[in-house]
C-alpha cells in the first residue's frame, strides 16, 4: 500500500518558503526546472516551496507508528521522536531543513515546529506505545544481527 497524506490544514502548509528575488541562489532555482520542488504560486506569482518538514513528517508517521498529528497525540510524538534519537532508531528525526542565504541548513526541531504540523494525517498504521516499543526493539535487534555477520 502506498502512503497517502493530507496536510492542507496545518500551519506549516499555510506558510510556504518564498524565494526572494535578491537571494544569492535565485538564478540557480529560477527558471523552475521540471525536477524541482519549487513552484510558482498562481495567486501571488511568487516562487515558493512547501516546508520540507511536511513531507518529512508524512513519512515519519510510518516510522513513529502514528498516522496523524493532533492536539491529543503531540506529546506522544515528542516522546517517540526523542526515544528514536536516543536509541539510535532514527538519528535525524529531531532536525529540520531551514532555507538560508546559502541554501538549506539543518537546525534542531522544536515542539513549536511539531505543533505547526497538527492536522497532518496519513494512512500509516497506528501503534500503541507498547506495540511501537516492540517494533523498535525488533528493528534494532535486526540491525545488530546484520552488523555481526
Amino acid at each position: 500500500m502506498s502512503l497517502t497524506s493530507s496536510w492542507g490544514r496545518t500551519a506549516a502548509y499555510r506558510n510556504p518558503i518564498v524565494l526572494d528575488h535578491s537571494h544569492p541562489l535565485y538564478n540557480e532555482i529560477y527558471p523552475i526546472r521540471r525536477d524541482s520542488s519549487w513552484y510558482r504560486n498562481t495567486d501571488t506569482g511568487e516562487i515558493e516551496i512547501q516546508q520540507p518538514i511536511l513531507t518529512d513528517f508524512a513519512f515519519l508517521t510510518m516510522v513513529m507508528g502514528l498516522g496523524s498529528i493532533t492536539e491529543k497525540n503531540v506529546d506522544e510524538w515528542w516522546f517517540r521522536l526523542h526515544f528514536a534519537v536516543q536509541t539510535g532508531y532514527n538519528k535525524h528525526c529531531l532536525t529540520k531543513n531551514v532555507w538560508t542565504d546559502t541554501g538549506w541548513k539543518q537546525e534542531p526541531l522544536t515542539l513549536d515546529d511539531l505543533r505547526s504540523l497538527i492536522g497532518l494525517s496519513t494512512n500509516a498504521d497506528k501503534m500503541t506505545r507498547k506495540g511501537w516499543f516492540r517494533h523498535v526493539c525488533s528493528c534494532l535487534e535486526r540491525d545488530v544481527e546484520y552488523s555481526l555477520r
